[in-house]
């Protein structure tokens, strides 16, 4: 699952590599890129892993793992202590949902307000969305003007602004008291420059969560698996073969 504000095409080169020996599903959340707005109002992390529940069930996934992103590895591992049966292993790269010591970023506070979120809903400059891309990489000169552009389509996607206003606007629940349930094998990512969520969190997770594993990426920010795939991936590609030899039932 991708961040938020985000896409699939956000997991494209994990993905390719992936998919040699796996079988990959991506999918754009309620209220991100071409899903667009939910027209049940499914934005909190609850009904969003609900979501992905009912895809995996149309698609006959009975167990798997799960990973997501940012937004989406909070709704990852929401899922895995909601449904811990359903989960086979629990990939996050630099996840939310651990209550912070500081504020959310900038961009995101301005949804948030009751007054500007509505102005941002209809007017978003592309230089804000640009300078939210640099900031989540750790090395903005990475960013390509393509790849900004694709930020840009889908914020401004019919419905999806008015989405991200009103996820904002929703209270954060208390399931991270609950992160010591999981018990299925877990790997932390973390970019060692990434300013959105500090690299302190990993810590805390890898502290809550008994067994799990965490690697520090250097150099990275945000959104590795953009940022740099290869590096990236290459201890999930191991993760996922000691997870099998080791855990699998």
């Amino acid at each position: 699952m991708h961040g938020s504000n985000s896409s699939l095409f956000t997991w494209e080169a994990w993905a390719q590599t992936l998919a040699r020996d796996h079988r990959v599903v991506t999918l754009d959340l309620p209220g991100h890129g071409l899903t667009g707005p939910d027209p049940r109002g499914r934005y909190s992390t609850v009904a969003m892993a609900e979501v992905v529940r009912q895809l995996a069930d149309q698609l006959g996934l009975e167990r798997f793992t799960i990973g997501g992103n940012s937004m989406g590895g909070n709704i990852a591992w929401h899922f895995a202590i909601l449904h811990p049966d359903r989960v086979e292993r629990l990939i996050l790269v630099d996840p939310s949902g651990y209550p912070r010591d500081e504020p959310r970023p900038f961009a995101f506070r301005l949804f948030s307000m009751p007054l500007v979120g509505r102005v941002v809903r209809w007017v978003t400059p592309r230089f804000m969305v640009k300078n939210t891309v640099r900031e989540v990489y750790g090395d903005p000169s990475r960013v390509s003007e393509a790849l900004v552009e694709r930020f840009v389509d889908f914020t401004l996607r019919d419905g999806n602004r008015e989405a991200s206003r009103r996820r904002f606007a929703l209270p954060e629940d208390q399931l991270h008291t609950r992160l010591s349930e999981i018990a299925a094998p877990v790997l932390i990512l973390w970019g060692s420059r990434d300013r959105w969520i500090l690299p302190r969190y990993a810590e805390r997770f890898h502290t809550a969560i008994r067994g799990s594993q965490v690697v520090m990426l250097d150099g990275l920010g945000h959104t590795p698996m953009e940022e740099d795939p290869a590096s990236s991936l290459a201890p999930v590609l191991e993760f996922l073969r000691s997870a099998r030899q080791v855990f699998r039932p």
